[in-house]
């Protein structure tokens, strides 16, 4: 007689979507660490890689890993590499969808969490990387992702955390029914739509490494990268709840503003907290 959880993993059709671009050097690492762990929850899990336009052999390399590759000759972007794979795992009937990106910043074993977290109940679990400055992100980028995660949670009035992080496991019905129309990156609009659409949406402390080869094809800049989202932002506040350009633009600068005091405040008051914990203890 088979266990209930075997059965749980021949009924779940999972699917992995990892976009790429220029990934060569890790491309095959990732593949081959998400199979190991992906194939202790799932029977025959789909794994699919986008392949952005790489002028390398990241495309080549993946399929050597075991990964179903798609390629889209012509760079769109991260947000249509997203779209197209989201397309064709539920094309092929994935119930469970994973994101992880190619460049081995994600530890694989987290999506097991994820995984997790959709069994009980939640329709979008998202790996929450800021919960503490993690190693693979500077100080500079570190803060920017808290205004900015801060910032869109004040303006869309969700309580939204981490909203750029790229690891998250969701239903196909967040895939069928919030669809990514952004031109630049999906993991703010996501959850965005989700969560204004009533879906159960949860987030897990996760790991994030430093980047062993190159650089982030997607951010030339963290200023570059903010005013890229703070776009795509305008235009789905007003799609999603209603309101005009102009009154989406003051509420993301007020709130990137408000959201900028709020962590300064709280980052002193907790510097000051230590400095003095410190201080005491050190007296005789």
């Amino acid at each position: 007689m088979r266990s209930s959880q075997s059965g749980c993993r021949e009924r779940r059709r999972l699917g992995i979507l990892i976009c790429a671009k220029n990934e060569q050097d890790t491309i095959e690492r990732v593949v081959h660490d998400v199979i190991a762990v992906v194939s202790k929850v799932a029977c025959n899990p789909r794994i699919l890689v986008v392949d952005d336009g790489s002028g390398d052999s990241t495309g080549l390399r993946a399929q050597q890993a075991g990964a179903a590759v798609i390629r889209v000759d012509e760079t769109a972007g991260l947000a249509n590499a997203f779209r197209v794979g989201v397309r064709y795992l539920l094309d092929q009937q994935a119930t469970i969808i994973a994101s992880i990106d190619a460049d081995g910043q994600y530890v694989a074993t987290d999506l097991l969490s994820l995984i997790g977290m959709i069994d009980n109940g939640y329709d979008l679990a998202v790996g929450h990387r800021l919960w503490h400055r993690p190693d693979g992100m500077s100080p500079v980028r570190y803060l920017l992702n808290r205004i900015l995660s801060r910032a869109i949670s004040r303006a869309t009035s969700l309580d939204l955390c981490d909203t750029q992080s790229g690891l998250r496991v969701f239903t196909n019905q967040v895939a069928m029914r919030c669809r990514i129309s952004s031109t630049y990156t999906y993991t703010q609009e996501q959850l965005i739509r989700a969560s204004s659409q009533g879906f159960r949406v949860g987030y897990v402390p996760i790991a994030f490494l430093p980047r062993e080869f190159g650089h982030s094809r997607l951010m030339k800049s963290t200023v570059h990268y903010a005013v890229r989202v703070c776009r795509d932002l305008n235009r789905i506040i007003v799609t999603e709840h209603m309101g005009s350009f102009r009154t989406s633009r003051r509420q993301l600068t007020g709130a990137v503003v408000v959201a900028s005091l709020e962590l300064l405040w709280w980052d002193v008051g907790t510097y000051l907290q230590l400095r003095h914990s410190g201080a005491a203890g050190r007296r005789p």
